[in-house]
């Protein structure tokens, strides 16, 4: 009964050995909670959002989004022609009104881009009686410009002989005897001021850089109309 009794007691001593080395050698549990990553929230408002583009001389000019509704009532109806063709002259005046906030922006920015050099010039036609006429033709300005092309669009976007020739000898040639088409009923010379007037108008686009200035305006509004 004795030797039953130690036996007992050996068991009993050696679970517990074994059961102390097994807590020992378990894998202990964390308390550490995961760690997450706090999502940022993307802001989804476009109205007043501002962007700082460079125009073509170095200039920086602050853009202001003024909200979608703001934009397409003041800023693009405006614009509309009654054919319902785009007008830039009043889309780029509102750009510059509305859009732009700093610095100041009128048209005389873009004039002032245009050389002294290339502001006049003159061109020379003989009739056939060989009477010699001597044509001057001069800058009007980039919104004369823009006006000259928009009021000679139709309805299809198509510009009009009839009336884009009218402006340029109404805006570009200064000979006060130069009132019309009908001028040169009696006159040669019609084609060859008429090419060099659109040459002019091509370069003077070019030293304003009023298409290239306007259309960075133009890609910051078409990103916020997304």
């Amino acid at each position: 009964m004795a030797e039953q009794t130690n036996k007992t007691e050996v068991s009993e001593e050696t679970a517990k050995v074994a059961a102390t080395e097994a807590k020992k050698t378990a894998p202990k549990k964390t308390t550490q909670k995961r760690k997450t990553t706090k999502k940022t929230g993307i802001p989804t408002s476009k109205a007043s959002k501002s962007e700082v583009i460079e125009f073509d001389d170095g200039t920086k000019v602050t853009l202001v989004f003024p909200g979608t509704r703001w934009a397409q009532q003041r800023v693009y109806d405006t614009a509309l022609s009654q054919q319902g063709q785009t007008m830039d002259s009043v889309l780029f005046q509102n750009y510059m009104d509305i859009v732009v906030t700093e610095p100041d922006l009128d048209w005389s920015y873009f004039d002032e881009k245009v050389p002294e050099d290339h502001k006049k010039d003159t061109i020379e036609a003989i009739d056939d009686d060989g009477t010699k006429h001597i044509y001057r033709l001069s800058f009007p300005g980039v919104l004369t410009m823009l006006q000259m092309r928009d009021q000679a669009t139709d309805a299809f976007g198509r510009v009009l002989g009839l009336e884009y020739n009218t402006g340029i000898l109404q805006n570009i040639v200064d000979n006060k005897d130069v009132n019309g088409l009908e001028y040169f009923d009696h006159h040669n010379g019609y084609s060859e001021v008429i090419d060099k007037c659109n040459e002019m108008l091509y370069q003077w686009a070019l030293d304003s850089a009023i298409y290239t200035d306007m259309n960075l305006i133009r890609d910051f509004m078409d990103r916020m109309f997304r």
